[in-house]
């Protein structure tokens, strides 16, 4: 095995493990006088520090990592600038105990010779390890291939466990190979300067028959850490957490969201002032409603769970542009009122600019089929759905349409917006997303369809109910209890408690009612 002097740790991996964080969790695997431990990333030792204050003895720990310290006080066998990936392939040692935290780095933005080790690592369902993945990934699996029959793993991973495709083999492998698995997700980063969650994975018995899997969910990392010391030996979660039995103690299963629903920019006047009006502006031009068709234009519009008829016209009696002006594509004869505001736009050139240009007709804006909902791609919060229950109600480019690929119920698209705000959805808004200032996030259409939503278990009124009461937690700053309401919802049914009352109510649908909304 040759070393690697060349290789340094990149600074996006130097997030180091908070020591509270690591004493937990060398206290939840239990331990044994003969037990060999491995720490395949050091950093700066936090979790030898944590395995000597359990009573671990130095000489039965192992510890690699790519940079150089001097750690060699601290374990039996340190392997300073030493690639793990490359190592594990090439040891014999086998271990009953391994812990730490891999980095998390796409592969293919790490070193050559990382990714050429990573790509000759076995992946538990066959195949070896693909370039699309992460490097934590790469770790776990090397990881298993260095455990001794019984032996158990304690990892820090990203929220990227729980919907990664390219780790859907490990998510379904590890229940059937450990004789307890459990995920331990934080809402909140453990790390500083971290948006994502994390979660703590703890697999124990290795090749022994499943018994126990469980998956808890808590807000803070106290929470976290609390729950590994008091919650070892297969003990339940402590108050305060979500927690999934098997069969999906790794996360709830997931679907592409862009496999439900299509997601679309609204329509491109090209020339708002134009074309875009309010109702004192219609009145003032004299133009008729048939030539008009009804709009929102603005994420502020966005109040509720759901827009309807009257809350389209408590807009329009607020001044705001609701209206786009749409003639007919073909019309012996226009109006006088018309042919002048058509005249107007000539004037102006709106029919030399570039979107109009590619139109047929330069003054027939190209609008989307009928929404299914409206959602803005710049927020604070991430994707929502605002569920459309207006006839003929469209959005322009401000804000996306989104169409559901099969015809649904309204409590069925309920129950698909709340797997979009379930905190296992949230937990990829940083991946997925691009950041701006003042906390902005934005979404393209195909970053919104590429999130990972959790397959919702309720798909009854009880949805309808449901966000109606969570949607107003979310619009009025607590995102993290709406994500956490949506997550148990969806998850498993658990209707949240009634708390402040959206403006736009979601109408029950009739129990017996089997038409599509």
């Amino acid at each position: 095995m040759n070393a690697a002097p060349n290789i340094t740790a990149p600074d996006e991996c130097k997030v180091f493990t908070p020591p509270e964080l690591a004493r937990a969790m060398a206290r939840v695997l239990r331990d044994d006088p003969g037990f060999l431990w491995l720490e395949p990333c050091v950093g700066k030792g936090v979790f030898l520090d944590a395995l000597a204050e359990a009573g671990v003895d130095r000489s039965r720990i192992t510890a690699i990592e790519l940079d150089r310290h001097d750690l060699h006080r601290h374990c039996g066998e340190y392997h300073p600038g030493t690639e793990f990936l490359d190592w594990s392939l090439n040891t014999g040692a086998r271990f009953d105990r391994i812990i730490g935290n891999p980095p998390f780095l796409k592969l293919h933005k790490a070193h050559s010779n990382v990714v050429q080790a990573a790509l000759r690592i076995e992946r538990p369902g066959g195949g070896t390890v693909p370039l699309r993945a992460n490097c934590w990934y790469a770790f776990l699996c090397a990881c298993l291939r260095l455990l001794k029959p019984g032996g158990g793993l304690c990892l820090i991973l990203p929220a990227g466990w729980e919907y990664a495709d390219y780790a859907r083999d490990l998510r379904q492998h590890l229940p059937r190979c450990f004789a307890r698995v459990e995920v331990v997700r934080g809402a909140r980063s453990f790390f500083q300067g971290i948006l994502d969650g994390c979660v703590v994975l703890i697999a124990e018995g290795y090749g022994e028959p499943s018994v126990i899997c469980n998956r808890s969910q808590f807000r803070t990392l106290p929470e976290v850490i609390q729950h590994l010391i008091g919650g070892r030996d297969g003990i339940g979660p402590t108050t305060g957490a979500v927690t999934s039995p098997s069969p999906h103690p790794c996360g709830p299963e997931t679907r592409r969201f862009g496999d439900v629903a299509r997601v679309r920019i609204g329509a491109v006047t090209g020339a708002a002032d134009y074309f875009l009006m309010s109702e004192a502006k219609r009145i003032e031009l004299r133009i008729d409603l048939q030539y008009l068709t009804r709009v929102i234009t603005k994420a502020r519009h966005l109040e509720g769970a759901a827009i309807n008829s009257a809350a389209w016209r408590d807009l329009r009696e607020r001044g705001e542009r609701v209206w786009l002006f749409l003639p007919p594509a073909r019309c012996e004869s226009f109006p006088e009122v018309i042919t002048e505001y058509l005249a107007i736009g000539l004037e102006r050139g709106v029919d030399k600019g570039q979107k109009a240009r590619e139109r047929e007709y330069w003054f027939r804006t190209e609008i989307n089929p009928p929404a299914d909902g409206f959602m803005s791609g710049m927020s604070s919060i991430g994707p929502w759905l605002c569920l459309n229950r207006a006839r003929d109600l469209t959005a322009t480019n401000t804000l996306y349409t989104i169409h559901f690929r099969k015809r649904l119920k309204l409590r069925e698209k309920a129950a698909w917006a709340l797997a979009l705000i379930s905190s296992t959805t949230a937990s990829q808004h940083a991946a997925n997303g691009r950041f701006y200032s003042k906390g902005l996030l934005k979404f393209e259409p195909q970053d919104v369809m590429d999130l990972r939503v959790p397959i919702p278990v309720d798909t009854s009124n009880s949805a309808l109910r449901a966000y109606d009461i969570i949607v107003p937690e979310l619009l009025l700053g607590d995102a993290a209890t709406a994500r956490r309401l949506a997550e148990e919802f969806v998850t498993s049914g658990a209707m949240p408690s009634t708390r402040r009352k959206s403006n736009q109510c979601l109408p029950c649908e009739p129990a017996a009612s089997s038409s599509p909304s």
